[in-house]
């Protein structure tokens, strides 16, 4: 079956939401699969495989719709500008969308960060799906202002700059001032709504059958993948082999990862 890309601009009043999906051939689907995307960096090294995934749903008769949130990818706004309650509303538009086209969102695919939010999206909105699949979940928000952080001190070493610490770029933030970390600036008051989200305390019955997903060497899961299995409803989690594609240096596919997936997917959304 062929697979049809259509892409928009949507005007929200938050500004203009870009919205691809991907449809079978004969464009008969009348339910979808929405991606909830990682973050900053993590978004752009996941993009082949979230677009792998698209292009064997639709294969499979189903559709998946694919939003780059407000100031991160095409979208209009700053990423500085941008908070929680907006990429919220974001998701809120996509599945106005999808009903405006006669479009049913059956399942949810969260990817890293984009679990947290598909977590808490469903807790505070109207969506209710019947599956979601969560690839290499963030199991908290502290974790990513962590990680970026991090991130900030290595690039002053590598730059050859002065020498910054974790805790005086904490206190940055505290000051409202932002740091500028790979081309996005994080301001004190989005690491603060970041830090208020943990994974396990927003897992509800409106995320559907949860299907987790590990990648890694080996084949033992980490103890944090484990907890969070422990404290929901959720199929046995998953451990697919292969490297971090949220962190690598070039562009890493899966394609266990995307068929194991699927597997998961089709049967609960066709």
């Amino acid at each position: 079956m062929n697979v049809l890309l259509t892409a928009e601009f949507v005007d929200t009043p938050d500004g203009r939401l870009f919205i691809a999906a991907r449809w079978p051939g004969n464009h008969s689907s009348r339910r979808a699969v929405v991606v909830v995307p990682a973050l900053a960096d993590e978004m752009n090294k996941s993009r082949k495989l979230v677009t792998e995934l698209g292009c064997a749903l639709a294969q499979n008769g189903v559709a998946t719709v694919i939003p780059d949130l407000i100031g991160t990818g095409d979208s209009e706004g700053s990423f500085e500008d941008a908070s929680v309650a907006l990429w919220l509303r974001n998701l809120d538009e996509v599945a106005d969308w999808g009903k405006r086209r006669g479009i049913e969102i059956d399942a949810i695919l969260g990817v890293r960060f984009g679990c947290l939010l598909a977590a808490l999206w469903t807790r505070t909105s109207e969506c209710r799906v019947r599956a979601t699949a969560f690839w290499q979940p963030t199991p908290n928000g502290e974790q990513i202002v962590r990680q970026w952080i991090r991130l900030r001190v290595s690039a002053a070493m590598f730059d050859g700059g002065s020498k910054v610490s974790s805790a005086d770029l904490e206190q940055h933030l505290t000051a409202g001032q932002s740091l500028e970390i790979g081309g996005y600036l994080l301001t004190n008051a989005l690491a603060q709504e970041l830090r208020a989200l943990e994974l396990s305390d927003l897992i509800g019955p409106n995320l559907g059958r949860l299907h987790l997903f590990e990648v890694g060497e080996g084949a033992q899961l980490t103890p944090a993948i484990r907890r969070l299995a422990s404290v929901c409803s959720s199929s046995e989690p998953v451990r697919v082999q292969g490297a971090p594609f949220w962190s690598a240096t070039e562009i890493v596919l899966n394609p266990e990862l995307v068929t194991q997936t699927l597997q998961c997917l089709v049967g609960e959304v066709s």
